[in-house]
């Protein structure tokens, strides 16, 4: 009887010793992701249609991570917005994540300006935009 209970002992011990190493805090699992304080704000890209048309991206970025991607074209008679998405975005090194409602990313490397006023955005095909801070 004695060395039932001793084995039995010991075995609550031994699981109680496994839940506490395979189990922790939610916080310690998860990482903080800083991203870079340079690319907070409005930032704007203007690309010509032609004459009197252009194409307007308006990326703002949030502090929380969070933000707003609006595309619109604008021409002499107005301006008509193409899409306004709600985004959460993400950087890592040199790396820019934005991540759309429907669960498309778009990465990016960007580079920032001295001043930190033009941003740079290359895509995964090579192909890159000037955004400048408004």
């Amino acid at each position: 009887m004695k060395k039932k209970l001793i084995i039995s002992l010991k075995l609550l011990a031994l699981m109680l010793l496994f839940l506490s190493v395979t189990t922790g805090c939610k916080k310690d699992k998860q990482e903080e992701t800083k991203n870079n304080p340079s690319l907070i704000g409005e930032w704007g890209h203007v690309k010509s249609l032609g004459t009197g048309r252009n194409q307007v991206t308006q990326i703002t970025l949030k502090e929380d991570g969070t933000g707003n991607e609006v595309i619109f074209n604008t021409s002499f008679s107005g301006a008509t917005t193409i899409s306004d998405e709600n985004i959460k975005w993400l950087s890592e090194k040199e790396v820019l994540k934005l991540i759309f409602n429907d669960g498309l990313v778009d990465e990016f490397q960007f580079a920032l300006s001295q001043d930190a006023k033009t941003l740079t955005l290359t895509n995964k095909s090579g192909d890159a935009k000037e955004f400048f801070k408004q």
